[in-house]
């Protein structure tokens, strides 16, 4: 029986070893200096951040632990509420990595976009994003604050605000994937022609946080987008899906530089979004355009709203003009509102 047993557990490890199989491991980094400057003397955001991803240690970087699947940047106490002011560039993540702040505030000085996620999941708190300028072409003039490429973000206690785009999505810009914030605040975000606060191609969570004061051409706060399968007609769409709970989408507005519009949220064919115990309040969309709507433009796409509020939102355009919601299209299934006040929305109709 002992032999039986030992040759059971030699064919177990040979198994692991053909198949790569390892034990996981981590390393944990914590910064000590604000500067954003190659200097052996110091360890910084940026070090540290590349240390991981070339899996040597930069700078003056010290690590407990060792390199791994799921690496740690922290903060030396020191540097809690500090300011880090991006001297050169974007910071740039691959790879999955925790940032435990500490209420650092990382200011790229509208010299460029402040983080961008490339394949990578990261799960950060306690920070803010701020002053990103996203001027470049294609994928450069998106997400000025956050750009998530094919990546996963969990946001907790995050701030992205004051950050502009030429393109789409003035405060973060997901490009497929999954995105989670809780208890932040994305606010007082621009974008020249698309979306102020958050476009999003792919599944976003939102709980107990606040997409407020964002502006943009299409839409103020939030928009939803879908992606083409190749087909025709119904099931022709890849759609993303949203979902707001405990949460307000307040005070942003849309320019309208074309129809359809929204200041509040904005989804147009095959997506799905889902409000629950949320307030969509003060939203503005305003221009000489069709199709304007002052808090929600949903068409062809899932709505579901319960124990929620739509309130003092309003409108400016040239036809087809909701202050509140317009709702339009079954293709992807009826949408449904539950036990929810639609009060004192306001639409004016230029001509």
């Amino acid at each position: 029986m002992q032999r039986s047993r030992n040759r059971n557990t030699a064919l177990a490890a040979a198994i692991a070893l053909a198949f790569g199989a390892t034990s996981a491991t981590a390393a944990t980094i914590a910064v000590t200096s604000t500067d954003d400057n190659f200097h052996a003397s110091t360890c910084n955001l940026r070090n540290a951040i590349t240390s991981f991803k070339v899996g040597a240690l930069q700078g003056s970087c010290t690590m407990t632990g060792t390199f791994g699947d799921n690496d740690t940047v922290a903060f030396a106490p020191a540097l809690a509420n500090s300011t880090i002011t991006l001297a050169r560039g974007e910071l740039t993540i691959a790879g999955l990595v925790t940032i435990v702040g500490s209420g650092q505030t990382i200011d790229a000085d509208y010299g460029s976009r402040v983080m961008y996620l490339n394949h990578a999941t990261v799960t950060a708190s306690d920070l803010t994003l701020t002053h990103g300028y996203a001027g470049g072409t294609g994928r450069g003039a998106n997400g000025a604050g956050l750009y998530l490429y094919n990546a996963n973000a969990t946001l907790t206690g995050v701030t992205i605000s004051h950050n502009f785009a030429l393109g789409d999505g003035g405060g973060i810009n997901l490009q497929s994937g999954f995105m989670s914030l809780t208890q932040s605040t994305v606010s007082g975000n621009t974008s020249v022609a698309s979306t102020g606060g958050i476009s999003a191609y792919g599944t976003v969570v939102i709980s107990d946080s606040v997409v407020s004061g964002n502006s943009g051409a299409r839409t103020g706060g939030i928009a939803v987008s879908s992606g083409y399968s190749g087909g025709y007609g119904y099931g022709s769409t890849i759609g993303s899906s949203v979902s707001i709970t405990r949460s307000t989408i307040d005070g942003n507005h849309a320019t309208c530089s074309s129809g359809p519009c929204a200041g509040g949220i904005f989804a147009n064919l095959g997506n799905f979004i889902t409000i629950g115990a949320s307030t969509i309040s003060g939203n503005t969309a305003t221009g000489m355009v069709d199709l304007v709507a002052g808090g929600i433009y949903v068409n062809d796409s899932q709505l579901n709203i319960v124990n929620s509020t739509m309130a003092q939102n309003s409108a400016h355009g040239n036809n087809f003009v909701s202050g509140g919601m317009s709702l339009s299209g079954a293709d992807y299934g009826e949408s449904f509102i539950t036990n929810t006040t639609i009060s004192a929305n306001s639409a004016i109709i230029y001509n």
